[in-house]
């Protein structure tokens, strides 16, 4: 029970690495508070026999300033998380010379701007604790050049380097 006791938030939490993330951790006895867009979605992945006491799950759109704002605001409500993990991303494969700009912005809007933000916000509540640890999820796609998921690769780069600095 390595986590007993600490609270552990999880991005993208109903996507598969989500649902993975989360068992893991709640395994290990920690809280969670998981995220996603999706209500519905969010409650088929608590982990099952996870305690409801040990379980928050917070509906949040991190492509808009409000649903990551939410998110801070909820994580942090009750003391510095121990975990922030950036699990949460998108990568709808586009053809290079077909990608939008709306729809390069938005790639980088939830993959890069959102753990950027998060990493602030939590981040910060976690400094002031004196404790913390971000685990950001990329990608292969950061080294590898695919034509059809150039703005996911990008953004994933970019992930990395934020990484990086924030360390």
């Amino acid at each position: 029970m390595r986590f007993s006791g600490r609270k552990v938030v999880i991005t993208g939490a109903a996507g598969v690495y989500g649902r993975e993330l989360s068992a893991a951790f709640s395994g290990e006895g920690a809280t969670l508070v998981l995220a996603d867009r999706d209500e519905a979605d969010l409650a088929a992945a608590v982990p099952a026999g996870l305690p409801q006491d040990r379980v928050t799950l917070h509906a949040a759109d991190l492509s808009t300033d409000a649903g990551i704002d939410g998110l801070v605001a909820a994580a942090t409500a009750a003391g510095a998380p121990d975990v922030l993990v950036n699990n949460a991303g998108i990568y709808p494969f586009i053809p290079l010379l077909e990608v939008t700009p709306a729809e390069y912005d938005r790639i980088l809007g939830v993959n890069t701007r959102a753990p950027f933000r998060l990493m602030q916000g939590i981040g910060r509540a976690m400094a002031e604790a004196g404790r913390g640890a971000i685990v950001n999820v990329t990608s292969s796609a950061a080294e590898v050049i695919r034509g059809n998921g150039v703005p996911y690769g990008a953004s994933k780069c970019a992930l990395e380097y934020l990484t990086r600095a924030f360390a």
